[in-house]
């Protein structure tokens, strides 16, 4: 009887761990933008003379992506070419005090592609991230290869 006992309070304090561990990822979740890949301009660019346009769709609950100070950074931009990302600056997406649920499409110019190599043409991708207000980071979205050509 007692290790039927024990064994039932284990099943149970065990059932608690999990709820309480589950509900707690649920609420880290919340606020956290989401990011959806949508389109490129085109997938084959001339170095120093064609400029990119990537265009992607975002989701937000609580409506706080995009900084003030125009000196913060919103958006990540990882050229897999090259070790750090480029920032951009995205204005907020919503007044100031007012934070509800948001989501619409975001489209950002890449000028002036460029070839690190000596060849004639070089492929990348380019990998995209945010952080809003509140440092929630996106997940991350990556664009389908483009080649440059020199």
């Amino acid at each position: 009887m007692k290790k039927r006992t024990i064994i039932y309070l284990l099943s149970m304090l065990t059932s608690i761990i999990l709820v309480s561990s589950a509900c707690k990822k649920k609420d880290e979740n919340i606020g956290t933008p989401a990011l959806t890949f949508k389109t490129l301009s085109s997938n084959d660019l001339l170095e120093f003379s064609d400029s990119l346009n990537v265009t992607f769709s975002y989701e937000d609950s609580d409506g706080d992506i995009g900084f003030y100070e125009a000196d913060s950074s919103s958006v990540y931009i990882q050229d897999k070419r090259l070790s750090k990302p480029d920032l951009y600056y995205i204005k907020p997406l919503n007044p100031p005090n007012v934070q509800p649920f948001i989501k619409g499409d975001i489209q950002l110019g890449l000028k002036n592609m460029f070839m690190l190599g000596s060849g004639t043409t070089e492929k990348t991708s380019f990998t995209i991230w945010l952080k809003d207000r509140k440092g929630h980071i996106s997940n991350s979205i990556v664009t389908p290869e483009i080649t440059i050509h020199r």
